[in-house]
């Protein structure tokens, strides 16, 4: 299990600048300190931590301009690569970039990172430095705006992203992230490289949670747009698998195709939905999930513990 924080207090600082100067200085035997920088007390810093606390990476963003922002200082310890841990920090500083209205994120990436980080959207804009003499990077950029034309659903999908990673772990380790949110679509997407199947392909599990993550998103959005309370709980869910996922996969799932209608919430009545979800693979239907959910009125959920959200709990309860 990971867990992603903020560092705050002077034991997290400790341990965060402890991590950067292990992974990222110590190697090329420069001596403790050259691991920070005199933007680090604008910046905004985030730390991954495994089940006994211990950082496994971190990642840092400084705002550059109104509309840029620079990701620096990027490290996942070697043991724990290769597990979607990289991408999930990197979703997590996006996160924070659109917040504050950024527009464009950059990095000078090392020459051998530049496929993680094409991988994750990014693209060359021109020649990076050439750090300690030798080491040379690849400047790359993208664009972070909200793909809704609506700044409100822009924001919503980042909180939906940040609710699965904080609460359900795996969504970080399989890299999920929300893309879009229109109002009546939703679109979820998650990398090859942690998801493959001993084939090259993606594991089924990874696109059965894919599909319910996406269902079970869809259905808390909508009720957060018309401000019903409610508890989500996925049922059971069906999926069909039609092609094998090469390369990065999509799940859509969209509000017109919902059997059943939420509005008997509103009346204190427990309500059971239907929600299909389609997986591509590119433009290639790949899979169908179907899942089955049941959302019951706030005051129906007495017990409710720490995974209940204010419109709904977590799918796996």
């Amino acid at each position: 299990m990971y867990k992603v924080i903020e560092p705050v207090s002077e034991t997290d600082f400790e341990k965060y600048y402890q991590f950067r100067w292990e992974q990222l200085r110590a190697p090329f035997n420069l001596p403790k300190g050259s691991e920070k920088d005199e933007y680090d007390q604008y910046s905004q810093h985030r730390m991954i931590l495994d089940r006994k606390g211990n950082p496994v990476a971190v990642g840092r963003l400084y705002q550059i301009s109104a509309d840029e922002g620079q990701i620096r200082y990027m490290a996942v310890c070697e043991k724990h690569r290769g597990k979607g841990i990289g991408s999930s920090m990197i979703a997590t500083l996006e996160e924070l970039a659109r917040a504050c209205s950024i527009k464009r994120v950059m990095m000078n990436a090392r020459l051998g990172a530049v496929p993680f980080y094409q991988k994750n959207g990014y693209h060359a804009v021109g020649e990076g430095p050439t750090h300690f003499g030798k080491i040379k990077h690849q400047q790359m950029q993208k664009d972070v705006t909200p793909k809704s034309t609506n700044s409100k659903y822009g924001e919503w999908c980042d909180e939906l992203a940040t609710i699965w990673r904080e609460q359900i772990p795996l969504t970080a380790q399989m890299g999920i992230s929300v893309e879009d949110y229109t109002g009546d679509n939703l679109r979820v997407t998650a990398p090859s490289s942690p998801n493959a199947n001993l084939h090259g392909g993606m594991f089924a599990g990874s696109m059965y949670a894919l599909g319910s993550l996406t269902g079970w998103g869809l259905l808390y959005l909508m009720l957060k747009e018309r401000n019903i309370a409610a508890r989500i709980m996925l049922v059971h869910g069906d999926i069909r698998y039609l092609n094998s996922v090469e390369g990065d996969a999509a799940a859509e799932s969209n509000r017109k195709q919902i059997g059943g209608s939420i509005w008997p919430l509103i009346r204190d009545k427990k309500v059971v939905l239907t929600v299909p979800v389609s997986l591509y693979s590119g433009s290639q239907l790949a899979a169908e999930f179907t899942g089955k959910f049941i959302l019951y009125p706030e005051q129906d959920n007495p017990h409710a513990d720490s995974l209940s959200t204010p419109q709904g709990s977590l799918p796996f309860d």
